[in-house]
């Protein structure tokens, strides 16, 4: 169980919270729940109610979405230690849109959306980045897409050729 100031030390070095002085990280890391999980360990499904923004400590979540009525998934990232994840949660109050798998074991920090909330209205520098990283990801999401309808085109184009009458 990692104590405040190791959970201080930690938050000090995530991107998002760099800007933060010591007693503000300290007060983040108070509100912040550690949660362990093994190899294979779902931390969240796609479809759960959100709520929460979870911060790897160390370890590696996976964070798929299934498509095709629940046979396929796409990998969207692979999280790993410092980086964090359930962003639009804190946000957007709907259905998880990915689910969230441990890789490896994973040790995560997780901070409740009201406690989120509750601590960035007075620290707007933190919606910035949290922002720029939701931006970042945007584009990510936009890429994988074209990626993705980019390998639809043989097979529409195969299913125009059957069609044709020779």
């Amino acid at each position: 169980m990692l104590s405040i100031d190791e959970k201080l030390s930690f938050l000090q070095k995530v991107s998002a919270f760099k800007m933060l002085t010591k007693d503000e990280c300290t007060l983040l890391a108070e509100m912040c729940e550690e949660k362990t999980y093994a190899t294979g360990d779902r931390i969240f499904s796609q479809g759960d109610l959100g709520g929460a923004l979870y911060i790897v400590v160390d370890g590696r979540v996976a964070l798929e979405r299934e498509i095709r009525s629940n046979t396929d998934t796409v990998s969207l990232s692979m999280v790993e230690g410092g980086a964090y994840f359930g962003v639009i949660s804190l946000f957007h109050e709907a259905p998880r849109s990915a689910t969230a798998t441990a890789i490896t074991d994973t040790r995560i920090l997780k901070l409740d959306d009201k406690d989120f909330r509750t601590f960035a209205c007075n620290h707007a520098e933190l919606l910035v980045e949290v922002n720029h990283v939701l931006c970042q990801r945007l584009i990510e999401a936009y890429d994988k897409i074209s990626e993705i309808t980019q390998h639809d085109k043989p097979r529409e184009l195969r299913n125009l050729y059957d069609k044709l009458d020779f």
